[in-house]
């Protein structure tokens, strides 16, 4: 295969997948606590370099080092927008820290920004998709809100109608990019992201909501420039192809 039309196909896979992350950071434009994702690329070569596992590359397999790969998907863990709900079971951390939940139907912990809770028909405290906020207990609770009046501090701890309910479990990782990603806006804690540590030095807020850090006008300038690498992209591939053919079309003749 010719060495550019190779680069410009690897390039071109590499856009498609470009925009499926875009086109997801988009959707979840509205969704609370969402963190967006970025592509990390990388060439066959750094990839060889940096001890990607895998067959090292053959003396012909060399020739096309310039090809694009996506390498890893990034999640940006930058804060969103604070926005007032007067819901006072909506929360909004500020500082490096997850809302520790349990998703009830596999029974594992997982780790999210999304601070939209509700209480299910236990009275517990529960996120958007059902999981159950837990409590510094050990091991951890659900927070169980039994009352009508319901003050959260700056630090978690749950007054209802007066009498502590409990405090919100509130964590960081040594590594949060080496979190595994589960649905929307959950993640997963792996062994190179360090078990969950409990912090305090972190502010709740209450009656406030972590919108998405999505930005809308930088991601409908990345979908163009997506639109027209691959346009370029597509045509490189057909002068070259048009190249071959005139070229083995020749040799024929001779």
């Amino acid at each position: 295969m010719n060495h550019g039309i190779y680069t410009a196909l690897t390039g071109s896979l590499a856009n498609e997948r470009r925009l499926e992350i875009l086109t997801n950071n988009l959707a979840n434009l509205n969704t609370s606590g969402f963190k967006r994702e970025m592509p990390v690329f990388s060439s066959v070569m750094a990839r060889q370099e940096a001890g990607f596992q895998g067959p090292a590359l053959t003396s012909s397999q060399k020739e096309y080092v310039n090809a694009a790969v996506i390498q890893a998907n990034q999640v940006n863990f930058k804060a969103g927008a604070l926005q007032p709900t007067g819901n006072k079971l909506d929360l909004a951390i500020e500082g490096d820290a997850f809302f520790a939940v349990r998703n009830p139907r596999d029974g594992n912990e997982y780790y999210t920004r999304d601070g939209g809770f509700s209480l299910n028909n236990r009275q517990e405290m529960v996120s958007a998709d059902g999981s159950i906020l837990l409590d510094i207990g050990e091991p951890p609770r659900p927070l169980v809100i039994n009352g009508s009046e319901i003050k959260i501090n700056e630090r978690g701890v749950v007054v209802v109608d007066g009498v502590v309910a409990g405090q919100i479990r509130l964590v960081r990782f040594a590594d949060r990019q080496a979190l595994r990603k589960v649905g929307v806006c959950s993640f997963q804690a792996t062994k190179a992201s360090g078990t969950p540590q409990k912090v305090d030095d972190v502010t709740l807020h209450q009656e406030l909501k972590e919108l998405s850090n999505v930005d809308p006008l930088a991601s409908m300038v990345g979908l163009i420039e997506i639109s027209r690498q691959y346009e370029l992209q597509q045509k490189i591939m057909t002068s070259l192809g048009d190249v071959n053919r005139l070229a083995a079309t020749e040799i024929a003749a001779v």
